[in-house]
């Protein structure tokens, strides 16, 4: 009896990470969740700087496994459907290839189950992994959070990366450099805020909004053009004195689906252009919020 519980103990500390976060996934793969992230990136020679917005749109089922379509997300900008193995915490996204390391038509995208400095090989990739377990106070939630430093390389390129996965919210932070035969790169992102299951966390406002008038003598949020709207509408607001300004879009149900602006402003008129490409078409309705002025506005986007 002894040796059947050392055999099963020396299974499943190969399979379950060393430092679990919880039970729930650590990418919080749902439809409608947004993620905004600042970045900054060198690109041989060149330097990049903004924010992004990371999107989970729609999901799929195919060979009987879940997988949702992850848009510009760090690591992988370019969209790909993935899916997270409910065990080991792996992520794997749809490739046409015909098998890796027999995942059927998989390629694996990040490995959870990696223990403290060894190595695993897949996807003809080597991955070395070191974790480390803390907790911080994020976007006034107590969170759990791993923290990774591994080396990747396969017979194209080698990369070096710094991840924070937390609990809950997902990609926290991400560093990587790298280099093949096209150069040097390297990239840092941070997670500004994000929308989960409606909820609000932190700042999601993007850098779609500029001044046009720096006078105005009132408060006043105007109606969208166009309206109806495929994908791009233009919704401009005035405030008459600097304050903290926060413009939103909630869909019928009263869900919060994104915050477009999150800051303060000073006094003036201001227009955001906002893209419902990542929503499905309905009726949404827009609000800006400001110390002494609220107000909400109907639109439609009709695709």
């Amino acid at each position: 009896m002894k040796k059947i519980i050392l055999l099963f103990l020396l299974i499943t500390s190969h399979i379950i990470p060393n430092t679990l976060l919880s039970n729930s996934s650590l990418i919080n793969l749902k439809v409608g969740n947004v993620y905004i992230y600042s970045y900054s990136a060198t690109i041989i020679g060149g330097h990049f700087s903004g924010k992004i917005k990371s999107t989970i749109s729609k999901d799929t089922i195919v060979n009987n496994k879940k997988y949702y379509y992850l848009n510009k997300f760090p690591d992988f900008y370019l969209g790909k459907w993935v899916r997270q193995d409910p065990i080991t915490y792996s992520l794997y996204y749809l490739d046409k290839l015909p098998n890796c390391n027999n995942h059927f038509q998989e390629s694996l995208l990040d490995s959870f189950v990696v223990q403290e400095g060894s190595l695993i090989i897949d996807c003809n990739d080597t991955l070395t992994r070191f974790d480390s377990l803390r907790t911080r106070n994020l976007f006034s939630r107590n969170t759990n959070y791993n923290y990774y430093n591994y080396s990747r390389s396969n017979s194209v390129s080698i990369s070096n990366s710094s991840k924070v996965i937390c609990d809950f919210f997902g990609i926290y932070k991400v560093f990587s450099s790298g280099g093949g035969g096209g150069g040097f790169s390297s990239s840092n992102y941070t997670l500004n805020g994000c929308v989960i299951d409606g909820v609000l966390y932190g700042d999601t406002s993007t850098t779609n909004i500029s001044q046009i008038n720096e006078i105005s003598s009132d408060y006043c949020l105007n109606q969208n053009y166009p309206n109806p709207f495929n994908p791009e509408t233009n919704i401009s607001f005035s405030i008459k004195e600097k304050s903290k300004v926060k413009l939103f879009v909630f869909d019928n149900l009263g869900r919060v689906v994104t915050i477009l602006v999150n800051s303060s402003l000073s006094a003036g008129t201001y227009n955001f252009i906002f893209n419902g490409e990542n929503f499905p078409s309905g009726i949404y309705y827009y609000k800006l919020e400001s110390e002494n002025y609220k107000e909400i506005k109907k639109m439609i986007l009709m695709k």
